[in-house]
Protein backbone atom coordinates (compact mmCIF):
# COMPACT_ATOMS: atom_id res chain seq x y z
CA UNK A 1 0.00 0.00 0.00
CA UNK A 2 1.43 3.70 -0.90
CA UNK A 3 2.20 5.98 1.99
CA UNK A 4 -0.47 8.86 2.21
CA UNK A 5 1.27 12.46 2.42
CA UNK A 6 -0.17 15.47 3.31
CA UNK A 7 -1.15 17.14 0.37
CA UNK A 8 -3.73 14.00 -0.03
CA UNK A 9 -5.00 14.83 3.66
CA UNK A 10 -5.17 18.22 2.85
CA UNK A 11 -7.31 17.94 -0.13
CA UNK A 12 -9.86 15.32 1.32
CA UNK A 13 -10.52 17.25 3.84
CA UNK A 14 -11.32 20.16 1.53
CA UNK A 15 -13.51 17.94 -0.18
CA UNK A 16 -15.48 16.62 2.50
CA UNK A 17 -15.98 20.49 3.65
CA UNK A 18 -17.07 21.84 0.47
CA UNK A 19 -20.21 20.31 0.99
CA UNK A 20 -22.69 22.02 3.21
CA UNK A 21 -26.03 20.67 4.60
CA UNK A 22 -29.47 22.33 4.12
CA UNK A 23 -33.00 22.33 3.72
CA UNK A 24 -35.90 23.96 1.83
CA UNK A 25 -38.25 23.66 -0.70
CA UNK A 26 -38.58 23.30 -4.32
CA UNK A 27 -40.08 26.41 -6.34
CA UNK A 28 -38.81 26.25 -10.27
CA UNK A 29 -37.68 23.28 -11.77
CA UNK A 30 -36.10 24.13 -15.07
CA UNK A 31 -34.99 21.27 -16.81
CA UNK A 32 -34.18 23.04 -19.90
CA UNK A 33 -31.81 25.42 -18.21
CA UNK A 34 -30.89 22.53 -15.74
CA UNK A 35 -31.62 23.79 -13.14
CA UNK A 36 -33.76 23.49 -9.76
CA UNK A 37 -34.46 26.63 -7.83
CA UNK A 38 -34.86 26.07 -4.19
CA UNK A 39 -36.01 28.78 -1.37
CA UNK A 40 -33.78 28.03 2.09
CA UNK A 41 -35.27 28.76 5.21
CA UNK A 42 -34.03 32.35 5.01
CA UNK A 43 -36.58 33.13 2.04
CA UNK A 44 -33.70 32.84 -0.34
CA UNK A 45 -34.03 31.65 -3.22
CA UNK A 46 -31.56 29.80 -5.01
CA UNK A 47 -30.77 28.35 -8.56
CA UNK A 48 -28.74 24.98 -8.50
CA UNK A 49 -27.14 22.69 -10.95
CA UNK A 50 -28.61 18.84 -9.62
CA UNK A 51 -25.31 16.61 -9.98
CA UNK A 52 -27.87 13.72 -11.07
CA UNK A 53 -29.91 14.80 -13.55
CA UNK A 54 -32.94 12.30 -12.70
CA UNK A 55 -34.19 14.74 -10.17
CA UNK A 56 -36.01 16.52 -12.31
CA UNK A 57 -38.25 13.81 -12.68
CA UNK A 58 -38.07 13.04 -8.85
CA UNK A 59 -39.51 16.62 -7.41
CA UNK A 60 -42.21 18.47 -8.17
CA UNK A 61 -42.46 22.27 -7.40
CA UNK A 62 -43.47 22.44 -3.49
CA UNK A 63 -41.50 20.03 -2.54
CA UNK A 64 -39.88 20.08 0.88
CA UNK A 65 -36.03 18.98 0.82
CA UNK A 66 -33.08 18.17 2.66
CA UNK A 67 -29.49 18.86 0.43
CA UNK A 68 -26.15 19.04 0.09
CA UNK A 69 -24.75 21.92 -2.07
CA UNK A 70 -21.40 22.54 -3.21
CA UNK A 71 -19.83 24.96 -5.51
CA UNK A 72 -17.98 23.62 -8.43
CA UNK A 73 -16.68 25.67 -11.42
CA UNK A 74 -17.93 28.73 -10.26
CA UNK A 75 -22.11 26.84 -10.05
CA UNK A 76 -24.25 26.27 -7.01
CA UNK A 77 -24.67 22.15 -7.73
CA UNK A 78 -26.94 19.93 -5.60
CA UNK A 79 -25.13 16.74 -4.48
CA UNK A 80 -27.34 14.78 -2.30
CA UNK A 81 -30.98 15.44 -1.94
CA UNK A 82 -34.15 13.90 -0.15
CA UNK A 83 -37.69 14.60 0.05
CA UNK A 84 -38.57 15.54 3.47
Amino acid sequence: MGKINASMVIWALLTVSAWAQTVGQVVKIDEPAGTITIKDESGQSVAYKPKDGLLFNALKEGDNVSFTIAEENGQKVIGKLEKR
